[in-house]
């Protein structure tokens, strides 16, 4: 529990001497914020409904004062009660995971259609108003949550909950195109300037692996709102951040999402077109050939044409989003009618892939744009790795760490509840942290940030398309031998596919030259070497050939006519060309020289380091050994709590403590 988040919203005082009032008021205000409130979870929302010090008037000092409250805190923690979406007003302790928790909790609870009363609830949330309609009782909540937390994914969060309890509808039927004009509005997504100028090549729409119930939530509404309405923005906005949280406080959000809601209304239009025709009386006996918005052959992973009379027409799984994970969570049945279909690229293929479409599930036509976005399904045994950028695919994680489960029971509670209830508070710290010895890849999060990735994420807006951290962070888990169960990896979104045959023109931050420019001390180091490929892709390195610098194939990056005053440009090795192997390797070399120039240490010895893993919606804590403390790091400020990271949708925070000293 942060000190500066304290607050106590009713003190009552009773004293014979009126002069000495703001004296006791003065004593515990300093008191409760150096106190430790030992046995409360320290990481998230605590509310106690009344505390009752007793007397205080032998207590000479905030000191001995906050070591009476720790002493009162120690009495009652036991019964704390991990609130999600109960409501029990006879507890008198309770906490949540973080302060977006309450919200969605809330948010829970109204789409199953019912009305919170407890206490704590107003407590937490200000804005929470019981007598409220279900639909602007939740649009209470997300114009209060975005407010008080300043974040874009509180509002995203929200609505998730409500796409995954099926129940969306209680807003969405009731939002206005001005209600969703206030909401862009607190994100400041609206009024909206589109910054990026329009190419050819930007107008292809990246892919988001997205579950099935969004999706079919997303082609509901768009198709009913149309691709025009505010409502239609603000919805797919929602979505991306929710599935790619590098686009948060991006200026290209607005652009991507306007063109995946074109996208989804232009299949919307195509499906409706060729159930129409379909249903018209046919003079031939051979299905129609659907049209196509690019002329690209769909091909066999052998590289062989396929053309299937049978399969041509069939049901897709979307436009501009990825299918499930292998291996993960199923999903909940969005309609009773469900059609199984083989994999059009590779119908030899056993895996087989579910649809289900709220609309119609009968046979339709396929978006060509389909082809180039989904990436075919395969089990693991067959994948080609020459189509992957990476060697290893990523593990799919987990939903997060376990929290504490810790339950107030009523009064008359049997002793076998009792036991039971002691014994979780027994484990309370177990149950909330997980243990792992790779605590230290959280200081890798401040590298990134040390090396501007965020930067990159803005002014190059194809690498916030793939999310580029997620796929960076991955890679080096990969190599570091963490596996996707680790407590480390609980915070990582899994990152949309990047094949061999995507092209990423990249332009290295200035901080990269500094870095370099600072390492090669000898003479002649101020030397980039420049490759120019069979293909006319310039690719430049530094000046051992170990760090992409930048690639281009028509425009010249505006950074290089600077780097030119400052350096010498000189003809480089020849390479086939600079692929998302290359970009990757980048960023893990500038880490890499980093860590050796500023920090004398590999990045082994900075991620190997045990410590608990606390994670939520938005915040991950990580707790070390006081004893494990490491001046390097340090000095180097890599344990500076990094706070609010945009490009990982979390709030990350560093905490030491004695051994043995219970986390919670």
């Amino acid at each position: 529990m942060e000190a500066n988040r304290r607050q106590i919203k009713k003190l009552h005082l009773r004293t014979h001497d009126d002069g000495t009032i703001h004296r006791y008021v003065a004593l515990l205000e300093d008191a409760f914020n150096i106190a430790s409130l030992t046995g409360l979870p320290s990481n998230g929302l605590v509310l106690i409904r009344h505390l009752n010090l007793g007397d205080i008037s032998h207590l000479p000092s905030s000191t001995s004062l906050s070591q009476h409250i720790d002493a009162q805190i120690r009495l009652i923690a036991g019964s704390a009660v991990r609130i999600n979406e109960e409501d029990l007003p006879s507890a008198e302790v309770v906490w949540f995971d973080d302060y977006l928790s309450p919200y969605l909790g809330l948010t829970g609870l109204v789409a199953r259609g019912k009305t919170p009363r407890a206490w704590y609830w107003q407590k937490a949330v200000p804005a929470w108003n019981p007598s409220a309609t279900p639909s602007r009782a939740i649009l209470n909540l997300i114009e209060d949550a975005v407010e008080r937390s300043g974040q874009k994914l509180a509002s995203a969060l929200i609505v998730d909950r409500l796409v995954q309890l099926n129940h969306e509808e209680k807003l969405l039927d009731h939002l206005t195109p001005q209600d969703a004009q206030i909401l862009l509005q607190l994100v400041n997504i609206y009024p909206c300037e589109i910054s990026r100028k329009e190419d050819e090549e930007r107008a292809i729409v990246p892919v988001m692996p997205m579950r099935t119930v969004w999706r079919h939530t997303l082609r509901r509404w768009i198709g009913q709102w149309g691709p025009r309405d505010n409502r239609s923005l603000w919805l797919m906005a929602n979505a991306i951040l929710c599935y790619n949280p590098a686009y948060i406080d991006n200026p290209f959000l607005v652009d991507v999402s306007n063109r995946c809601v074109d996208n989804i209304h232009r299949n919307i239009v195509e499906r409706k077109i060729f159930r129409e025709k379909a249903s018209a009386p046919s003079v031939t006996t051979s299905p129609p050939t659907p049209k196509t918005f690019h002329s690209r052959d769909v091909k066999n992973i052998d590289g062989k044409e396929h053309h299937d009379p049978k399969l041509e027409p069939h049901a897709i799984n979307d436009i501009a989003f990825e299918t499930e994970q292998n291996g993960s969570s199923p999903e909940p049945e969005i309609s009773k009618h469900s059609v199984e279909v083989s994999s059009r690229d590779t119908p030899q293929d056993k895996h087989h892939q579910k649809y289900s479409d709220l609309q119609d599930s009968s046979i339709e036509p396929e978006h060509s744009e389909t082809n180039r976005l989904l990436s075919t399904r395969h089990d693991a045994e067959s994948v080609d790795v020459k189509h992957h950028a990476v060697a290893k695919p990523y593990p799919v994680i987990k939903e997060g760490v376990e929290r504490a489960k810790v339950f107030i029971q009523p009064t008359g509670q049997t002793q076998e509840q009792t036991a039971c209830v002691e014994s979780q508070k027994r484990d309370f710290r177990h149950q909330e942290f997980a243990f792992t010895v790779h605590a230290g890849f959280l200081f890798v999060v401040g590298l990134l940030a040390r090396l501007d990735i965020e930067d990159v994420l803005k002014s190059q807006p194809q690498f916030a398309d793939i999310n580029l951290p997620a796929h960076i962070l991955w890679t080096l888990a990969n190599r570091l031998h963490i596996e996707g169960e680790d407590p480390v990896c609980s915070f990582l979104s899994q990152p949309p596919p990047v094949c061999a045959e995507d092209e990423f023109d990249f332009v290295a931050p200035q901080q990269w030259i500094s870095l370099l420019d600072h390492n090669y001390t000898n003479e002649g180091s101020r030397v980039l070497k420049l490759a120019i490929t069979d293909t006319e892709k310039h690719i430049l390195f530094d000046s051992k050939n170990e760090i992409l610098l930048a690639t281009w194939r028509h425009r010249q990056p505006e950074q290089l006519s600077s780097w030119r005053q400052t350096h010498e440009i000189v003809s480089g090795p020849g390479i086939p060309a600079a692929d998302f192997h290359y970009i990757i390797a980048a960023f893990l070399g500038i880490m890499t020289l980093f860590l050796e120039r500023w920090m004398d240490m590999d990045m082994q010895t900075l991620v190997n380091r045990e410590g608990f893993i606390a994670t939520t919606k938005t915040h991950v804590d990580v707790f070390f050994d006081l004893q494990d403390t490491d001046v390097r790091v340090r000095r180097a400020g890599l344990d500076i709590d990094p706070g609010w990271v945009p490009w990982l949708g979390k709030v990350i925070q560093y905490h030491y403590q004695e051994k043995g000293n219970n986390h919670v």
